[in-house]
């Protein structure tokens, strides 16, 4: 992972145990690596605020707004390195996620499957499912 050149990350919510991984995504779009981040409801997400001021040319954020259904929701937990490697996951970026919750991933060393997860997110954006804020 020291030449990564893209990054998509996509989460329910990122709460402040993950300030650290706020911190190394600053980083890596600082340093050149395009990071896509895609999240829930943005406005209801105060770790975000950060990465806001960071947003630019390597770091874009996509937010799914609330919709008529206030059950729908972006719920996919997906990290991806390169259209190379994804974790999918059902642990959300938060304490629980991490420490106490029973939680299922799966990490794909596949190509193809990175370059179907960037496809959906990719099309989604097309379809103004997100909106880049």
């Amino acid at each position: 992972m020291l030449n990564q050149q893209t990054l998509i990350i996509t989460g329910y919510s990122l709460s402040s145990y993950f300030a650290d991984l706020v911190d190394i995504i600053i980083q890596k779009s600082q340093s050149g690596v395009f990071v896509k981040f895609f999240v829930n409801d943005i406005d209801s997400q105060e770790s975000f605020e950060k990465l806001l001021r960071y947003k630019g040319r390597f770091l874009k954020i996509y937010n799914y707004k609330k919709q008529e259904d206030s059950m729908a929701a972006l719920h996919a937990k997906v990290i991806s390195v390169d259209q190379k490697k994804t974790l999918i996951t059902s642990a959300n970026l938060s304490y629980h996620g991490q420490q106490g919750n029973i939680e299922l991933g799966m990490l794909a060393e596949s190509k193809k499957i990175a370059k179907q997860v960037d496809g959906v997110f990719t099309e989604l954006v097309f379809k103004k499912v997100f909106t880049e804020i």
